[in-house]
C-alpha cells in the first residue's frame, strides 16, 4: 500500500494493517500497526491476550523543513516481513520471527496528533505485491557487472547483451544466458565516461515493481511514453507501467525545497 502524507504540526499517524475492525483500533486484534511521527517510524504487533509487541523504530529520511512525503508499506506473509519506504527509499524492514500473524484483512488509519495539527492523506493505492523488495541500491559499484536472481543468488561478470527475453553474462570463460523472469536486478560496473549534462526534459520514472530509470522525455500521450536513455538508447513504456514520474531533475535542492514548502500552505488555513 502507498499514500502521500502531508501535515502542519506535531502529527501522529497509525496505519493498522490486516485489521479485523474497520472503524476503530483494537489492541488485541492481532494486526500490525505502523506508526508515523515527524522523526521516526515504528512497528508493533497488537496480539490478543497480551501487551503489544514492539519491533523497534527507524529514523525517517525526511528533511526537517519539509512537511510531506510518499510512504509505501510492503507486507510479505510467507517471510513474515513488513517494510516501510519513504520517497522510494527503504527505511526499515522488520521480520516477525514467530511468523506473520495478521488476523484480519482490513486497512485502518487513525490520527493521534496534537490539537491544531492537520494531516492530509492522498493518492492511496492498495495492490498485491510480488514479494520482492526494491532493488538493492546499497551495493557499491565494482569493476564488474552483476545479476541478482529471484532466489536471492548473485552472479558477477560482464553483461554481453539483453535480447529476446534473456540476459547474456560472460564470466570466467563461460557464457551464461539467463531468462529475464529469473532476474530481479542488474548492477552495471562503474564506467569511466563523464556523466552527460542534464537538460530540461530529463525525467525519472519509478516503476510499481521497484526501481527507477532516468531518460530524456521525447513524447507522452495516452498510449506511450517514449524517450532516449544514455545507457539503453531509445525506449518506450505504456503509461500504466509507470507508477510515478519526476520532473525538473536539474532543479537545485534549495529551489525544490521552496516549492515543496508551498504545496500544502492551505493546511495552515
Amino acid at each position: 500500500m502507498e499514500f502521500d502524507l502531508a501535515w502542519n504540526g506535531s502529527y501522529l499517524l497509525l496505519v493498522n494493517v490486516y485489521s479485523r475492525p474497520l472503524d476503530h483500533l483494537e489492541y488485541n486484534s492481532g494486526s500490525y500497526v505502523v506508526e508515523f511521527s515527524p522523526k521516526q517510524v515504528t512497528l508493533r504487533h497488537v496480539h490478543s491476550g497480551g501487551l503489544p509487541r514492539s519491533f523497534g523504530g527507524a529514523p525517517l529520511p525526511v528533511d526537517g523543513d519539509k512537511n510531506k512525503f510518499h510512504a509505501t508499506i510492503q507486507c510479505n506473509k510467507d517471510e513474515g516481513t513488513v517494510a516501510v519506504f519513504i520517497n522510494n527509499l527503504l527505511v526499515k524492514s522488520w521480520k516477525d520471527e514467530d511468523g506473520f500473524h495478521g488476523s484480519g484483512s482490513g486497512l485502518l488509519f487513525e490520527e493521534g496528533s496534537a490539537p491544531g495539527t492537520t494531516v492530509k492523506l492522498s493518492n492511496l493505492k492498495v495492490a498485491q505485491w510480488e514479494g520482492r523488495y526494491e532493488p538493492d541500491t546499497t551495493l557499491a559499484a565494482t569493476n564488474g557487472d552483476a545479476i541478482h536472481f529471484v532466489n536471492h543468488d548473485r552472479a558477477g561478470g560482464k553483461i554481453a547483451g539483453i535480447k529476446d527475453g534473456k540476459v547474456t553474462l560472460a564470466l570466467e570463460g563461460t557464457v551464461l544466458e539467463v531468462p529475464l523472469e529469473r532476474v530481479t536486478q542488474i548492477s552495471f560496473a562503474e564506467g569511466s565516461a563523464p556523466a552527460e549534462p542534464s537538460g530540461p526534459w530529463d525525467v525519472r520514472a519509478y516503476f510499481p515493481g521497484g526501481g527507477n530509470l532516468s531518460f530524456q522525455l521525447e513524447k507522452w500521450d495516452d498510449k506511450m511514453i517514449s524517450g532516449r536513455s544514455a545507457i539503453f538508447g531509445p525506449l518506450a513504456f505504456q503509461p500504466g507501467a509507470i507508477r510515478q514520474m519526476e520532473f525538473n531533475l536539474n532543479r537545485s535542492k534549495d529551489d525544490a525545497a521552496a516549492v515543496a514548502g508551498k504545496d500544502f500552505e492551505e493546511l495552515d488555513e
